[in-house]
């Protein structure tokens, strides 16, 4: 189990720190339940010459990085986080009815956030180790599960994507980062 952090849209970057040893800095979006998964591939190839049997000049030709978890708590944010693309609104309804929608459907942009999965390390406790992509959005889209006397669980995909910010950042360190904090 591990807290999951959002840490802002686009162009409003935010970064999470420890002070203490104790995660501050960006939105703190709950317990974590079951287990959470970080991948990163990269797709090499060689470049063929006629002066050689073998590939040549290795290099990278395409790369993906995700972050998959299951968020704890199912609140309005979590869920319009979880669908991608959504709108998320007040609403108020007849008497005293109040609440929020979530609405989807349509060709939206596609916008993205900063998140980060951060979990304390069970072997050296007050120290955290996480996974976090500089720039996602939601792959999976939302399957909500509705069963009486059982928790709602909010489970969410994310896939790195590029933009301007972090294309401006060095080679080797454009889509995201794991992490395990020492001393």
């Amino acid at each position: 189990m591990g807290e999951a952090y959002f840490l802002g849209g686009p162009g409003e970057r935010g970064s999470l720190t420890c002070v203490a040893g104790v995660p501050s800095g960006g939105t703190d979006v709950g317990a974590t339940s079951g287990e959470t998964t970080y991948r990163y591939s990269a797709a090499v190839e060689d470049v063929d010459i006629e002066q050689s049997t073998t590939g040549v000049c290795a290099h990278v030709t395409e790369e993906e990085a995700s972050l998959e978890f299951t968020v704890a708590e199912a609140t309005a944010q979590n869920i319009k986080r979880a669908i991608g693309q959504g709108f998320l609104r007040d609403f108020t309804g007849p008497g005293s009815l109040t609440g929020k929608v979530i609405s989807v459907g349509g060709l939206t942009a596609v916008t993205g956030e900063s998140i980060c999965v951060i979990a304390e390390k069970k072997e050296d406790p007050g120290r955290f180790v996480g996974a976090m992509i500089y720039n996602a959005y939601n792959d999976a889209g939302l399957e909500r599960p509705f069963k009486k006397g059982e928790a709602t669980l909010v489970t969410m995909t994310f896939k790195g994507m590029p933009d301007t910010a972090t294309l401006a950042r060095s080679a080797g360190d454009r889509l995201g980062q794991y992490f395990e904090q020492n001393i």
